[in-house]
């Protein structure tokens, strides 16, 4: 009678010789035993499982999961939660790579996240985005195909200690170029994965993180011995927690010119609810505006903003700014969406400008930083 550990050894082979691109790509992650997790998890160094779980899978199964753990890692999971929820982003990781692992035939065990068609074609941030907003609904939990845990490596690739930890970001987008070329010309890669490849290569620079992001880094905050940063106390290290406030006036404004679709609207409106749920500013102004300021709308904290699209006349920018000078206090920030089209040239204020404008616009914001917009999720 075979042990867990040789089915597992034994399953990736076959995932090696059926799947060739999972297989050459979990060649790259160490397997380990590891009681203290339920189901199995990856870090983006290693795939850990529990051989009691992994014991009550069956071979197909035991090959699916090492999929789809091995996807986690292609598609860069582990270095992109950021901020997030952990188990919330799991959650939308999984939704977004189950659906096309079923797609592909792979024998996901029951229990395991749904492939739920809502979220076909979506990416995880924008399935998460969605989580979020409804988040006091769900009842789902992760299932038995286990964890994606976050790198400890940082963004750019490198060890917060100085020292290599096994692949790093920049690793997995050269071992999986590698594997797309080598498996693309046998037809052995689904189009879908191609697909799924290139949007989590253009993660990095999705309108969503950048906009959060931009939200974030407004937040005041400050460093505390007191409350220690629990990340790194498993490993001997005690640093010191970011103590985050609660952030103050945020302003939007909205171009009422017309050359802002409904769909664009409503696909940034909804992006701004998640963030301003997790920042909880004081308040937030919207101000529509073409020429001239037509409407101020103002949200409290915890209240959902709403944003609707009214087509008027011509563009100018210093209206918005004109009417935000004469407020008590300056925003925190403020965020103008609009096509930018107009020859107004506005003097730029001292708080944060971030300039989003739909994808097929190629200019930039007359100052601050520029983000390019789209509505498909």
């Amino acid at each position: 009678m075979k042990t867990i550990a040789q089915r597992v050894t034994k399953a990736r082979t076959k995932l090696l010789l059926e799947a060739p691109w999972f297989g050459s790509l979990s060649m790259r992650l160490k397997i380990e035993v590891c009681e203290a997790i339920p189901t199995f998890a990856t870090d983006g160094r290693r795939i850990l499982y529990n051989p009691a779980f992994a014991e009550s899978l069956t071979d197909e199964n035991l090959i699916a999961v090492l999929a789809h753990e091995t996807l986690h890692c292609a598609l860069l999971h582990p270095f992109r939660e950021g901020n997030r929820i952990h188990m919330l982003a799991n959650i939308a990781q999984d939704y977004a790579i189950n659906i096309e692992l079923q797609k592909a035939n792979f024998k996901l065990p029951d229990g395991c996240i749904p492939a739920d068609p809502q979220y076909d074609g979506m990416s995880w941030e924008a399935i998460y985005a969605k989580l979020y907003k409804n988040a006091k609904k769900i009842t789902v939990s992760l299932g038995a195909t286990g964890e994606c845990l976050p790198a400890k490596d940082g963004k750019d690739g490198q060890s917060g200690s100085g020292q290599s930890s096994g692949m790093t970001a920049k690793d997995w987008e050269i071992a999986v170029e590698s594997a797309t070329q080598t498996c693309k010309g046998t037809g052995k890669i689904p189009a879908a994965f191609e697909e799924m490849i290139r949007n989590a290569r253009k993660e990095v620079a999705d309108w969503r993180a950048i906009l959060r992001e931009f939200v974030e880094n407004t937040i005041p905050s400050d460093y505390s011995w007191a409350h220690p940063n629990r990340r790194y106390i498993a490993d001997g290290l005690y640093l010191p927690g970011m103590l985050k406030e609660n952030m103050g006036h945020i302003a939007i404004a909205v171009d009422t010119s017309g050359s802002i679709d409904s769909g664009l609207l409503s696909a940034f409106c909804t992006e701004m609810n998640s963030i301003i749920a997790e920042a909880k500013p004081e308040k937030v102004s919207v101000l529509y505006c073409d020429s001239q300021v037509h409407r101020t709308d103002v949200f409290g904290q915890d209240e959902e903003i709403t944003m609707k699209a009214v087509g008027r006349g011509g563009t100018a920018f210093s209206p918005v700014f004109d009417a935000v000078a004469q407020w008590s206090e300056p925003p925190v920030c403020l965020i103008y969406m609009t096509d930018l089209d107009s020859s107004d040239h506005p003097v730029a204020p001292e708080y944060p400008v971030l300039w989003a404008v739909s994808e097929c616009v190629t200019m930039e914001g007359p100052f601050g930083r520029t983000v390019k917009i789209s509505a498909g999720w």
